[in-house]
């Protein structure tokens, strides 16, 4: 089965395309907005899930108000839409970086619709113990983005990042080099990225909720502060913590099929318990 549809919701039109058979996975993304960053994931979980990928509002196929900054709030509310769309009661959520930020949001405001949800280095700043830092350096890009344009942010940007560069050249940003789409720098800079960044989880409903949910990051990301996070988001919610193979974005990298199949391991031992 594979299609693609989309909903209305809120101003906007959200593109979303299905394919698989199996229990719905919906896929949230980060940076870039796209639903195309995990088509490969998609592509090797569709024997056993029916994998659910969209385009964030203002991002690609999707549309929105172009000069509205993000609200978590309602991008959540989008992956909710998706949902009643496909007149589904529950789902299990896989999402990465500024997506996971999102699906916790989600999990927050709609527990009723999620039966397990799987973050992958979740870019959730507030929850570190340096937070004070990480909100500076937060400062220090969009302010470069302000005064020197999203390129410049870019390499800024990409200095945080742990086993991978995504911004050696302007070039290479256009080129979606390692995974990092270049969907629109521009709007990433303005409106998303020091939003999403300010993300602050209400910790304790989501705890006293308890459903499943399972942190996870890469080996090869270390301690890059998005490793970080979900180790301390596992810790103060007394949720598992895997680690799995590659980088932010290993499921677009030589290492996707083992980063995905590590992923289906612990998808399938979630269900199973």
């Amino acid at each position: 089965m594979s299609y693609t549809k989309s909903v209305v919701t809120e101003g906007a039109e959200i593109f979303y395309d299905v394919e698989g058979k199996g229990p719905i996975l919906l896929t949230i993304v980060g940076f870039g907005g796209d639903a195309d960053t995990y088509s490969d994931l998609s592509s090797i979980l569709s024997d056993e899930y029916t994998v659910v990928r969209y385009d964030r509002r203002c991002n690609s196929r999707s549309t929105g108000d172009f000069n509205a900054d993000l609200d978590v709030s309602q991008e959540a509310r989008d992956a909710l839409a998706i949902v009643r769309a496909m007149k589904i009661e529950k789902v299990l959520l896989f999402a990465n970086s500024g997506g996971a930020a999102i699906g916790l949001k989600l999990i927050e405001d709609y527990p009723e619709v999620i039966a397990g949800e799987f973050l992958h280095e979740p870019a959730i700043m507030k929850v570190l113990p340096d937070a004070e830092k990480w909100d500076e350096y937060v400062d220090f890009v969009y302010n470069t983005y302000k005064e020197k344009g999203p390129f410049a942010a870019m390499k800024e940007f990409s200095n945080s990042l742990v086993g991978f560069n995504p911004a050696g050249s302007e070039n290479d940003v256009i080129d979606d080099k390692d995974g990092m789409i270049a969907n629109s720098l521009e709007y990433f800079f303005a409106h998303e990225y020091p939003h999403i960044s300010s993300e602050t989880p209400d910790l304790e409903k989501i705890k006293k909720d308890n459903l499943p949910l399972v942190f996870m990051a890469g080996a090869d990301s270390k301690d890059a502060y998005y490793a970080r996070t979900a180790r301390v988001l596992a810790e103060k919610l007394d949720k598992p913590y895997v680690t799995v193979p590659g980088n932010h974005v290993s499921f677009t990298t030589k290492k996707k099929y083992e980063m995905v199949e590590a992923l289906r391991d612990v998808l399938n031992n979630t269900i199973l318990k």
